[in-house]
């Protein structure tokens, strides 16, 4: 039988200080925290993609589906049992605890793209930002519980409510920079045929 954690959370900190950097090792082997953080970053990059998906609700589908597999994953790297079922649930709770722009404002966001021109447009534009957001304050959440030796069992999303709106946010300023960072290398890679042709 699990036993209730009756310990109150530490807080979330945007880069966890037992790691200083992701590539840091330990006998050779990268630590959990910073495997953890590189699968994180790998679904954020997915989670945005998946909110170029025209098709409505099935764009939802592909991005909840991938953090159900962020979860999973991270079980594994926590070595954690892993049950689809609790992974959902506690998605789904960390999606109201975010706000309107959790999984239902995702919803809405998709089911917008059915609206031609602005109603497409805006769903294009702002639903891979929420998506990649969303995706953060999950990993971050998920690897805060887990590094304090928690389960999927004794998650309780309203343990950490109070930071999840904050890792949202952070998490849309991520979600930028990743397309800044995008950007820079598409200028990067269309410039080269023409220093190369110099």
């Amino acid at each position: 039988m699990a036993t209730k954690k009756t310990e109150e959370p530490e807080a979330v900190t945007e880069e966890p200080e037992a790691v200083t950097e992701d590539t840091e090792t330990v006998e050779g082997e990268q630590t959990k925290m910073s495997r953890a953080n590189n699968t994180l970053h790998n679904y954020m990059v997915a989670s945005a993609g998946f909110g170029l998906i025209p098709i409505p609700v099935v764009d939802v589908a592909a991005f909840i589906g991938a953090n159900v597999m962020l979860v999973k994953r991270l079980c594994e790297i926590y070595d954690v049992p892993f049950k689809s079922n609790i992974a959902k649930s506690a998605l789904t709770g960390i999606g109201g605890a975010v706000g309107s722009l959790g999984l239902a404002g995702g919803l809405g966001l998709s089911v917008g793209k059915l609206i031609p021109g602005a109603g497409m447009a805006a769903g294009m534009l702002t639903l891979p930002i929420a998506n990649t957001a969303f995706t953060y304050a999950v990993g971050k959440i998920f690897i805060a519980h887990f590094e304090m030796g928690g389960t999927l069992l004794d998650f309780n999303t309203k343990d950490y409510s109070g930071k999840l709106a904050e890792l949202y946010k952070t998490g849309k300023e991520k979600a930028k920079s990743l397309v800044r960072r995008k950007d820079k290398e598409e200028d990067s890679v269309a410039s080269e045929p023409q220093a190369m042709a110099s």
